[in-house]
């Protein structure tokens, strides 16, 4: 009788035990899986679009395309220079010169629209360069950045932490253009996208040029 009884209880403590195990499996089961471990790396991604877009990817294509927008406005600034030399050889206050001022008038603001319009397709045909080389910018920082195992990257400057803005508001978009206050350097990638997109020898101290030549030229004095 004690021999079934003790058996009695050593099923019964087995049942409790393989149901328990039974409840915790199940329960570690019912678990959503847990993400990866963040690991976050930085990129200048500024740094790298301007270097490609002051590239021979992109450079030449922006000299061209200035040049056609110059050579538009070219015959029409020529045509109130001529004025101008004529208007300079007549007397003041003739009708000829009074004629003459009219004509350079409408010319002059006929040149001005003309010269408005083509920087804004010098502006617009910026804008699409710095988008691609923005587009593939982004599109090296996530095939490199996930074949070395980075679950994040901040796009933020590297280098000499140096504000060169002589204004308030230049000098706060310098400092908005670093978010991280501080990183490990194994962790900055900037360097490792320069060779990947072959930006190495690309130097870029001026600027690519922007601005149609008129474009930085007040606007032709007036005869009068």
């Amino acid at each position: 009788m004690r021999q079934m009884n003790r058996t009695i209880l050593a099923l019964v403590a087995g049942v409790g035990i393989a149901g328990g195990v039974s409840a915790w499996s199940q329960a570690q089961d019912s678990r959503p899986p847990q993400p990866p471990a963040a690991r976050i790396a930085t990129v200048d991604v500024l740094g790298i679009v301007e270097r490609m877009l002051a590239s021979d990817r992109y450079r030449p294509a922006q000299e061209a395309y200035l040049k056609q927008e110059n050579d538009k406005l070219r015959p029409m600034a020529d045509e109130l220079a001529a004025i101008e030399e004529r208007g300079s050889k007549l007397a003041q206050g003739s009708p000829e010169l009074e004629a003459l001022g009219r004509e350079f008038d409408t010319k002059q603001e006929a040149f001005q629209r003309a010269r408005q319009e083509g920087l804004t397709r010098i502006e617009e045909y910026n804008a699409n360069q710095v988008r691609e080389a923005y587009r593939l910018t982004l599109e090296a920082v996530d095939e490199v950045s996930g074949r070395m195992g980075y679950t994040h990257v901040v796009s933020s400057r590297t280098g000499d932490v140096t504000i060169k803005s002589q204004n308030v508001a230049g000098a706060l978009q310098e400092i908005l253009a670093r978010p991280m206050a501080r990183s490990p350097r194994a962790d900055d990638l900037t360097e490792r996208l320069i060779r990947q997109l072959r930006l190495e020898n690309v130097r870029f101290e001026e600027p690519p040029a922007r601005q149609p030549e008129g474009a930085d030229r007040g606007p032709v004095q007036p005869l009068r």
